[in-house]
C-alpha cells in the first residue's frame, strides 16, 4: 500500500530537473503533479514568474511564491500522493524556508 495524503516536496537548484523528475516520479506512482510556478501563473492572470519579477520585483514574486506553497501545502490531498515541484529560488524567502522546514517529506 503507498501512503495516503502525502505531498512529497521537490526543492534544488534551478534546472536541476525538479518538474521533469517530479512529473515522472507522479506517473509512476500513480499520484498527481503540481508544479509551483504553474500554481503561481494561474492566480496571477497567466503571468509566468520571469514577467512578475519583471512588472513587480523579485521581493513580490517571492511573497506570491510564499503564499502558493503554503496554500497548496494547505490544500494537500486526503487520499492521494502527490508531488509539488518547487522553483529553484523556493528558500531564498526565509518564510518559504522555515514552512519546508515543518513539512515531511521533502527531496533535494
Amino acid at each position: 500500500d503507498r501512503p495516503k495524503g502525502v505531498t512529497v516536496v521537490l526543492i534544488g537548484m534551478r534546472g536541476a530537473g525538479k518538474s521533469t523528475l517530479g512529473r515522472l516520479a507522479a506517473d509512476l506512482l500513480c499520484a498527481d503533479f503540481v508544479d509551483l510556478d504553474e500554481v503561481i501563473r494561474e492566480k496571477n492572470d497567466g503571468l509566468s514568474a520571469s514577467e512578475i519579477v519583471q512588472r513587480d520585483g523579485w521581493n513580490t514574486f517571492r511573497d506570491l511564491e510564499f503564499q502558493a506553497l503554503a496554500l497548496t501545502l494547505k490544500n494537500a490531498p486526503q487520499s492521494s500522493v502527490r508531488m509539488l515541484s518547487c522553483g529553484g529560488g523556493i528558500l531564498e524567502n526565509p518564510s518559504s524556508e522555515d514552512l519546508i522546514n515543518t513539512h515531511w517529506p521533502v527531496i533535494f
